[in-house]
């Protein structure tokens, strides 16, 4: 399996936010809140939008959390979909941390430890 399959096999499974579907409600509520913070984006962005937050089975909480991330750290004029799609939140176990440190993706100083052996980036 190549290193970048692997990674999204590692992402999904860990997340902490897990798989599901966004609610009309909660599509909604973000979608109002980007068009006040971006007011140029034009409908099919939020088209497109809806459509890959399906594809990659956000949660109603990983959106709404991915929509404040984007408002806060945003550095461009109009932010892209892929800003909101990359966000998510990762626990690891220790093995997992220690092969990604050993494969060179992180360094030890990148993780702290939660309880009962949970790992999560800082």
């Amino acid at each position: 399996m190549q290193e970048s399959q692997q990674i999204t096999q590692l992402s999904k499974s860990n997340s902490i936010y897990g798989l599901g579907t966004v609610t009309p409600e909660a599509f909604a509520q973000g979608v109002k809140r980007i068009k006040q913070a971006f007011p140029k984006l034009k409908a099919p962005w939020y088209e497109i939008l809806g459509e890959m937050l399906s594809e990659n089975e956000f949660t109603d909480e990983r959106f709404k959390d991915a929509v404040f991330n984007l408002i806060n750290t945003c550095q461009y004029p109009e932010p892209t979909i892929a800003n909101i799609l990359s966000f998510d939140k990762m626990y690891f176990t220790y093995t997992q941390v220690v092969k990604l440190c050993q494969d060179g993706f992180n360094k030890w100083d990148d993780f702290i430890m939660n309880k009962e052996d949970c790992w999560r980036l800082k």
